[in-house]
C-alpha cells in the first residue's frame, strides 16, 4: 500500500510540475549564436548564449561587434536575425528592441 501511495504521489508531483512549466511558456528561442552573444535574466549578470536558449519574459539579449544570432518567435514561428551591436528585451509575448 505504501509503495502505491509513493508512486501516486510521484506521478501527481510530476504532473503539477509540468502544469507549472506550461503556464509560462517561452516567448522566443535564440539559436545559432556566432561571435559575442550574451543573455541576462536581470540585466545585471550577462552569460554567453548557448547553442539554443529559450527566452522568457524579462530576459535580455545583446550582441557584440562580431555577434549575431537567430531569434524565433515561439507563437508565430517568425525568425529574425540579430546582427552586431543589438540589444533586445523579451516583454509580454513580444520582443522589444532597446
Amino acid at each position: 500500500m505504501i509503495v502505491k501511495l509513493k508512486i501516486l504521489l510521484t506521478v501527481l508531483l510530476a504532473f503539477v510540475s509540468y502544469q507549472g512549466m506550461a503556464a509560462n511558456p517561452p516567448i522566443a528561442k535564440l539559436t545559432q549564436p556566432s561571435g559575442v552573444v550574451e543573455y541576462s535574466v536581470n540585466g545585471n549578470t550577462w552569460r554567453p548564449a548557448p547553442r539554443i536558449k529559450y527566452l522568457f519574459e524579462g530576459y535580455m539579449v545583446r550582441t557584440g561587434n562580431s555577434g549575431s544570432a537567430k531569434l524565433i518567435n515561439q507563437a508565430s514561428g517568425l525568425a529574425q536575425t540579430l546582427r552586431k551591436n543589438s540589444r533586445i528585451e523579451i516583454v509580454a509575448s513580444a520582443v522589444k528592441v532597446l
